[in-house]
């Protein structure tokens, strides 16, 4: 699950990058897009190699994070918004 978030969160920089007003640092910029390119590859591999050989475990951590997501949503309230006079 943590190379896959991992994964999701520089593959972001994809989405990011293209929006108007990103501002572009040097460090992000650095080889674009072949780090970042590699980085998602290389953890997409981990996870499959991964799943591959721990299934129940890989299961078991995606049902954890599933279980945590509906928490989540079912106790989170939205704060209401204050009427300005």
């Amino acid at each position: 699950m943590l190379n896959f978030f991992t994964a999701m969160g520089v593959a972001s920089l994809f989405v990011f990058r293209g929006r108007q007003g990103w501002r572009k640092l040097p460090v992000v910029s650095f080889a674009w897009p072949a780090i970042p390119v590699l980085f998602v590859l290389v953890d997409i591999v981990i996870t499959i190699v991964g799943i591959q050989l721990k299934p129940w475990i890989s299961l078991a951590a995606v049902i954890t994070v599933l279980a945590g997501a509906v928490v989540y949503r079912l106790a989170w309230r939205p704060e209401p918004t204050k009427a300005v006079d």
